[in-house]
């Protein structure tokens, strides 16, 4: 049951605010009565922090623990796109629902300074990848003009939002939305297609 209220809590808290839903309304979500919710949570504080560490995790698994480092750097930025993208497209309502949780706004919610690094830690795994990736693929270039993290932060957003614009059953296919996602990448990288792409 706890994994049914933290979906719900990212869900509700996503798509309402957090203001905006009570306790009541999480737990009829998932048919329990409000007092059973105080057997797998303290407080709807807690649950928020639960439940943004759930979303952050399940997209962590999905799209960063699959990283194979010893792939060719383009290779492995195209595969990292390619999985950041069709998690973004597969799990729609809800990669949507946790990008307004971890909004500046919403993190600001959250009192506890341990609670709000933990967060940040988690954050920044995808981040930190993306950045070495960027690092290893403009290496030994003369010019100093694509700063590795800068680069990291725009590709990272650039498939966040792709849900922005995507619609399913449009013209193009999610294959090819994470292909061109990974062609724009590379273009402001200034390197070419290659193989895996």
């Amino acid at each position: 049951m706890r994994e049914e209220l933290l979906k719900a809590a990212v869900e509700l808290f996503g798509s309402r605010g957090y203001e905006a839903v009570s306790l009541r309304d999480i737990t009829a979500e998932v048919g329990l009565k409000p007092p059973a919710f105080y057997n797998h949570f303290k407080s709807k504080d807690e649950l928020l922090v639960s439940a943004i560490l759930a979303a952050l995790d399940m997209f962590n698994s999905e799209v960063v623990d699959n990283d194979e480092p010893d792939m060719p750097p383009v290779e492995r930025m195209n595969a990292l796109i390619r999985r950041h993208v069709l998690y973004q497209i597969s799990n729609a309502a809800f990669a949507k629902a946790n990008d307004r949780l971890i909004d500046s706004a919403m993190l600001e919610r959250i009192g506890s300074p341990g609670a709000k690094q933990e967060i940040r830690s988690h954050m920044r795994r995808y981040l930190d990848v993306l950045t070495q990736i960027v690092r290893d693929i403009v290496a030994g270039r003369p010019d100093d003009a694509l700063e590795p993290r800068i680069c990291a932060l725009a590709i990272g957003t650039m498939c966040d939002n792709v849900l922005m614009w995507y619609r399913p059953g449009g013209s193009d296919s999610p294959e090819k939305v994470a292909r061109r996602m990974s062609e724009l990448a590379r273009n402001m990288l200034k390197v070419g297609w290659s193989e895996g792409a």
